[in-house]
């Protein structure tokens, strides 16, 4: 994948940004940071831009995808059971008439 020089620009302070924190930040949090920095203006269509041009960065492995977080969406998880019977009371409890 290739990137102009302006977005890997934006990369780097992306980077930066995450390096100045221990956890992982939010879209959001990285997006008003690079606004405060007036890297990016403060819009819909840049904030935008901002999460598509991650989402690539990530992929590609130029920034790191440990360090951004969603805590809105929630993952998907199939429930496991160790065995049929712990399957079958996890039925017993949850069946309801």
């Amino acid at each position: 994948m290739a990137f102009h020089q302006k977005t890997l620009d934006l990369f780097a302070a992306v980077n930066g940004i995450l390096g100045e924190y221990e956890g992982p930040l939010t879209l959001r949090q990285v997006y008003y940071r690079l606004v405060a920095a007036q890297i990016i203006q403060n819009t819909e269509n840049e904030y935008k831009g901002l999460s598509k041009h991650l989402t690539r960065a990530r992929l590609a492995g130029l920034v790191d995808d440990s360090r951004i977080i969603d805590r809105v969406r929630s993952t998907l998880r199939v429930q496991c059971w160790p065995d049929l019977s712990h399957f079958l009371q996890t039925v017993r409890r949850a069946y309801r008439r």
